[in-house]
């Protein structure tokens, strides 16, 4: 299954949205700008 992924990045924080295959919301959340949070809210996402 794959998943399509949208950050709308600000000063301070990001939203990331991310939708599956067939365009419904799987995950939605404001977050800090820090890569390592990001990378972990992406995490379960990754292709393998």
């Amino acid at each position: 299954m794959g998943y399509f992924v949208g950050i709308d990045l600000h000063g301070d924080n990001n939203y990331i949205g991310i939708l599956d295959e067939e365009d419904r919301k799987v995950f939605k959340r404001r977050n800090r700008n820090d890569i390592n949070e990001i990378k972990r809210v992406l995490e379960p996402y990754k292709k393998k």
